[in-house]
């Protein structure tokens, strides 16, 4: 009866996580109206955080990130502070990338979408590659590979196609990571540098102790340090392939559930690519 009871509110948490992310997919999805040459990625970066709280956003993995045109190749990104959303005017062709993580009904939900303002062909190239990712993702966590393996697949498949992955770009190089909740202290659910304090406390501090107790603590990222040589952990990743060709970035984020008898994507519906 125990372990009957146990397991419903197991799904009764992935339907309630189901429902969030399927929230702001959605209010992404409506930001695509706003993209109007000449706007700016602070404006719609503003819009868009206004747009999750108005949906019930009540906090933040991170602030909302926008890039357009070559910025979502991160081409010319030095610093944290030069991915943050600036100035920079969309142009006809641009492609855009948006990236938001908010909790929602307590779950934290990271999800990533790439647009653009008016036709791109080589956008479109892109996603036909993160379709197939899609596809083979889940595939390659069932049939054992590791996270390294996996970060090492996924930049392979891109530049058979055509394309190059930009995961090392980002912190820890990271494909794939651990979602962490706000925490329970009062400031946990501020931002800052564009990070929700109690989430990126626990991330960065289970990275700490995983090197700490000698990887007795889990690793929680993907990416293809020796520190990923072990297979995904049970529980909810979130995956993020983020490739470029041209000056053009395109990426996607979803969540993915490893069982004990395989791995899918939380949503079995269309994927929002």
């Amino acid at each position: 009866m125990l372990g009957m009871q146990s397991r419903a509110l197991n799904e009764a948490a992935l339907l309630g996580r189901l429902e969030a992310q399927r929230l702001v997919q959605a209010t992404v999805r409506s930001m695509e109206v706003e993209l109007l040459v000449g706007v700016t990625e602070a404006q719609i970066a503003a819009l868009l955080r206004a747009r999750l709280v108005e949906a019930g956003a009540e906090g933040f993995f991170h602030e909302p990130v926008i890039w357009f045109g070559e910025r979502s190749a991160l081409r010319g990104m030095k610093s944290h502070s030069d991915a943050m959303p600036g100035e920079t005017k969309l142009c006809t062709g641009d492609a855009v990338l948006m990236d938001v993580a908010p909790f929602i009904s307590g779950f934290p939900i990271d999800v990533s979408w790439t647009s653009s303002c008016g036709e791109n062909p080589v956008l479109e190239r892109g996603r036909t590659v993160l379709k197939e990712l899609r596809e083979v993702i889940p595939e390659w966590v069932t049939a054992g590979k590791t996270r390294r393996e996996l970060a090492v697949a996924v930049e392979d498949l891109a530049r058979e196609r055509g394309f190059a992955s930009r995961q090392k770009a980002y912190l820890f190089g990271a494909l794939g990571h651990r979602l962490y909740g706000p925490g329970l202290l009062p400031f946990a659910r501020r931002s800052s540098f564009g990070l929700g304090l109690g989430s990126s406390i626990q991330l960065f501090g289970t990275a700490l102790m995983h090197r700490l107790s000698l990887g007795l603590v889990e690793w929680p990222f993907w990416n293809d340090s020796a520190m990923s040589e072990t297979r995904p952990g049970l529980g909810v990743w979130s995956v993020e392939p983020h490739i470029a060709s041209d000056g053009v970035g395109a990426k996607w984020e979803e969540l993915l559930l490893v069982e004990e008898h395989g791995a899918r994507w939380l949503e079995s519906a269309e994927p929002l690519i």
